[in-house]
């Protein structure tokens, strides 16, 4: 009987036992940063799962992280961690078991909100009319930034240099009293995130005196009509640096510097021709620079071919550039002689005054045509020609005030030198 006793006890001994199945006891989320496997998520950002099991899961052993997306199996990922992010909005689930030589582990599985993240699509600003992102402006010189989103915004947050704007809106508009580089920063949020965009805004000196022709222009031109134009800039200093660009293409022949009262001249005399016409709406561009400052201006350029006009594009490009360009740097002009001769406040004021009334005028004759047009009280040629007078009209009134202002520096001078 001991015998069989013993027999029987090696036997029980020497049969093996059932191991179980290995059994993932953690997961995590590095969203939630802990292990809820209920999440939301915003379109394109990432996030990262990873699991462990109670027993050892050796991929080099042919043992297995079995990965899937809504029940698709995840390819190339034989880890106990997968990272991935969502291009669209939706509803998914992610799954992931575990197999070794013992079996199949239990399921874990997370299920996923993706939102749409707001995000900005464009941005734009009105000194370079464009959406760089980098720019220079003159000390003194308001410049307008704005921003879509592709959802609707709670809250726009603007920062000047650092420093939160009261401002809750998609556009701002700023300037700057010193020279350095400044950022402008806007953040939009919703209830799904936020994005950020930023310009860099190089802040220069301005030392622009006068300048000639005025900012915005029309030329007409076709098969046998040329038109020469001649750009100039008068400065206070000379530039030991300068040069001219036309639609940014640097501009070397017929440029020319000198000096004429005691001040800096630079000049470009362009011709533009049939060959212009490939590009409606141009743009001329002075930059110089010397040890203390940097300046730039633009002019932009309508070139349109005689006697052909497109409907309602000619009014395109004028009105926010005019306004912004010409009435800042101007004011900075007689803010300038106002402080240099000590001029008055009530004096200041008329100068102010008469630009801004030119230039509303200006516009509201256009906007007027613009209007009569689409109402179909005039007709395209109508049109044309009333646009081409209120230009003359212009070009009169800029000489007459250029007129005007020559005894008001007589008196200048005449006041200072007392």
């Amino acid at each position: 009987m001991k015998f069989v006793a013993l027999l029987l006890l090696t036997a029980m001994l020497i049969i093996p036992v059932s191991a179980s199945s290995p059994v993932i006891d953690t997961w995590y989320n590095n969203w939630t940063n802990d292990g809820n496997t209920t999440l939301t998520i915003n379109t394109n950002e990432m996030v990262k799962f990873n699991v462990t099991a109670n027993e050892s899961i050796d991929t080099w052993n042919s043992d297995t992280w079995n990965w899937s997306i809504d029940n698709v199996d995840v390819e190339n990922n034989n880890y106990n961690n997968f990272t991935t992010s969502w291009a669209d909005a939706g509803t998914i689930n992610v799954s992931v078991n575990a197999t070794n030589f013992n079996g199949t582990s239990n399921t874990v599985t997370w299920n996923i909100t993706v939102k749409e993240r707001p995000e900005i699509t464009s941005w734009y600003n009105n000194k370079t009319n464009n959406n760089a992102k980098d720019l220079t402006v003159n000390v003194s010189e308001t410049v307008k930034f704005n921003v879509t989103a592709n959802q609707s915004i709670d809250v726009w947050n603007w920062t000047k240099d650092g420093e939160v704007q009261i401002n809750n809106y998609d556009n701002f508009s700023t300037s700057w009293d010193s020279t350095g580089v400044k950022t402008i920063s806007v953040n939009a949020t919703n209830s799904n995130g936020s994005d950020t965009y930023t310009w860099t805004v190089i802040v220069q000196n301005g030392m622009i005196l006068s300048w000639s022709p005025q900012v915005v222009d029309y030329i007409y031109v076709n098969d046998t009509l040329k038109e020469t134009i001649t750009y100039s800039i008068i400065t206070e200093e000379p530039m030991t640096e300068f040069n001219w660009t036309v639609d940014g293409v640097d501009i070397t022949e017929n440029v020319t510097n000198g000096t004429i009262y005691g001040k800096y001249n630079y000049s470009l005399q362009y011709t533009w021709d049939n060959q212009s016409l490939n590009h409606t709406f141009h743009t001329v561009v002075f930059n110089g620079s010397n040890t203390d400052s940097q300046i730039e201006f633009r002019w932009y350029v309508n070139v349109y071919e005689e006697g052909n006009y497109s409907d309602g594009g000619i009014f395109d490009i004028i009105d926010e550039s005019l306004e912004n360009h010409v009435t800042d740097i101007k004011i900075r002009m007689f803010k300038r002689n106002m402080n240099k001769h000590n001029l008055g406040v009530e004096y200041f004021a008329q100068k102010v005054n008469r630009l801004h009334d030119e230039i509303a005028k200006r516009q509201m004759t256009r906007e007027a045509l613009r209007e009569n047009l689409k109402a179909g009280e005039i007709n395209q040629s109508e049109y044309v020609a009333a646009l081409k007078q209120a230009q003359t009209d212009a070009k009169i009134n800029t000489k007459s005030a250029k007129n005007n202002s020559k005894p008001a520096n007589a008196n200048a001078k005449s006041w200072k030198n007392k």
